[in-house]
This record gives structure tokens, C-alpha cells and sequence, in this order.
């Protein structure tokens, strides 16, 4: 999934974001999210794990969080 569906609340542009912040028990862990470059709003973010398979499973989480509408069935 490539495609990222516009901001839900100004329709700006949306970039998948991946930064190097988390940290637990002392371990800096990668996380990513979906973040709206015109309003700043952000989607839910996911810890990337270790193997290449647990990054690929967080972005692609971090991207259908942000395409999921209330609308959505």
C-alpha cells in the first residue's frame, strides 16, 4: 500500500514519517506514523521491530491507520 489518502481534516498531503525516538528499557527504538504536512496532524504510531518483515508490518499498519475513515465499514 503506496497510496496514502489525503489529510481527513484540511485535505493536505500526507508523508509516512520514520524517526528514531522511542525509548524503552534504555533501547532506542524506530517508530513511524503518517503525518499531514499542512496541519501537522499525525496517525497512530507503530514500533518497528527488529527483522526487515516487523519494519515492512509497521509502516503498512502506520498506513492503513491513516486511510481508515468512521466511515469505513
Amino acid at each position: 500500500m503506496d497510496d496514502l489518502k489525503s489529510c481527513p481534516f484540511c485535505g493536505g498531503e500526507p508523508r509516512l514519517i520514520i524517526q528514531n525516538r522511542t525509548v524503552i528499557k534504555g533501547i532506542v527504538k524506530r517508530n513511524c506514523y503518517v503525518h499531514c504536512l499542512n496541519c501537522d496532524a499525525r496517525g497512530e504510531r507503530f514500533l518497528e521491530g527488529e527483522t526487515i518483515e516487523e519494519h515492512k508490518a509497521a509502516r503498512y499498519a502506520a498506513k492503513v491507520a491513516w486511510n481508515r475513515r468512521a466511515n469505513d465499514v
